[in-house]
């Protein structure tokens, strides 16, 4: 590698002597500039960014020691040499506060210049090193970071993983709960925007506790040293229905304790998990947490959202509905709007096209054999009722699908 010097002195012989009297390219140096004053040599340094500068410190219009002064103001990060007559000894020690690398006292002669040279730029690969370490380990940070958090939650824990969590200020709370959510929408981008703010919302119910959380574009976790899983399960719930109110994309969300004493946060991060897969169905806003009475829907409309999750490829009505619950329609009807805020048939429709999409992103199924499996015998309907849900008819939803997979 070839390193760049700038020679900055005011007499014409000494950087004659300096830049031709020494073979520089044996150390892999090359002379990119000269310049006769301070002012002179800020510009060329700015200019030409030297790996190295050789200064005096004496000389007219700005002397060296501003020149360092100002190159230290602009971040200059080469390495710099300064050079000067006895009489300057503590003029030139005080340089060093500027960031300057060595000193050489006047005279010296070409061995003791390539000696410094050589040392300078020694030191200065080296703090290139460190600082690209630094820097390769600074944009991996949010990677490391949130991989010790998933360790945490699916490893059991121990002394090693407690280190390496204390690296990133990461302190598991004694007791406390773990929040897991899920998105569901067509757009990831706005996924990602409801459970970032539904995050925040949380954290504004979690305030006063210790939190730690994870980020991606369809879920998250909070671990929290909140301890009371009733009355979050209560505020979610209210943070949900909020939330219903305003968007078109669907958030499940699960809750469990963590306790015990290996605070065993791997284990509750399993119920999270058996709870997630055990959702009532995605079309509706969910909260479900170990102790599921504090579930926001009523038992009947529990048993209406089994059923449809269950015969949703069936013609399901609402009449079949309340003959298999033993009520009346009206009842049933009344029921779920009131407790689920849509109708019947409106969630139906949403479970049938999400539903839909997982079967045509298998590629196993032509589109009129997904409109049958989920309960349309008329294939044209089916797409009318999709383009109307989706936005796009099934075949542009495969097309764009298979496009984003290519890229």
């Amino acid at each position: 590698m070839k390193y760049g010097m700038l020679i900055v002195d005011d007499e014409y012989l000494v950087r004659t002597g300096i830049h031709e009297t020494i073979d520089w390219s044996h150390i892999n140096v090359d002379i990119v500039g000269e310049a006769i004053n301070g002012k002179q040599g800020l510009e060329a340094a700015l200019r030409l960014k030297p790996d190295l500068i050789f200064t005096d410190i004496r000389m007219p219009i700005m002397d060296g020691l501003e020149m360092i002064e100002k190159l230290a103001e602009k971040k200059y990060d080469g390495a710099i040499i300064i050079y000067s007559g006895y009489q300057d000894f503590e003029y030139a020690r005080k340089a060093l506060e500027y960031g300057v690398d060595t000193y050489l006292l006047k005279p010296f002669n070409n061995d003791e210049l390539v000696k410094k040279v050589r040392e300078a730029l020694e030191k200065l690969e080296q703090k290139r090193r460190k600082s690209r370490i630094v820097g390769q380990f600074e944009r991996n940070l949010p990677i490391l970071k949130e991989k010790l958090f998933l360790d945490l939650l699916t490893s059991p824990l121990n002394d090693e993983l407690l280190e390496q969590l204390k690296i990133f200020e990461i302190v598991p709370p004694q007791r406390g709960i773990i929040i897991g959510g899920e998105g569901y929408g067509d757009k990831v981008e706005k996924v990602k925007e409801d459970l970032t703010q539904m995050v925040k919302n949380i954290f504004s119910i979690l305030s006063e506790y210790q939190n730690i959380d994870h980020i991606s574009e369809s879920s998250f976790i909070i671990l929290t040293s909140m301890t009371d899983i009733l009355t979050l399960s209560e505020e979610i719930n209210k943070l949900l229905f909020d939330h219903q109110r305003k968007s078109n994309i669907k958030l499940s969300l699960q809750i469990s304790s963590v306790y015990g004493k290996n605070l065993a946060i791997n284990e509750a991060y399993e119920e999270i998990k058996t709870l997630r897969r055990n959702r009532l169905f995605l079309a509706v806003n969910t909260v479900a947490t170990s102790e599921m009475e504090t579930h926001p829907y009523k038992p009947l409309v529990k048993d209406i959202m089994k059923l449809i999750a269950e015969e949703y490829g069936s013609k399901l009505t609402v009449k079949a509905v309340a003959d298999k619950l033993y009520v009346s329609e009206s009842h049933l009807m009344h029921e779920f709007k009131e407790n689920v805020g849509k109708t019947f048939n409106e969630c139906l429709t949403e479970y049938r096209i999400i539903k839909a999409k997982e079967l045509l992103l298998k590629g196993k199924y032509r589109v009129n054999e997904v409109a049958v499996m989920v309960g349309y015998n008329d294939v044209k309907y089916f797409g009318q009722v999709f383009k109307e849900m989706v936005g796009m008819t099934p075949s542009q939803f495969l097309s764009q699908m298979e496009d984003e997979f290519e890229n």
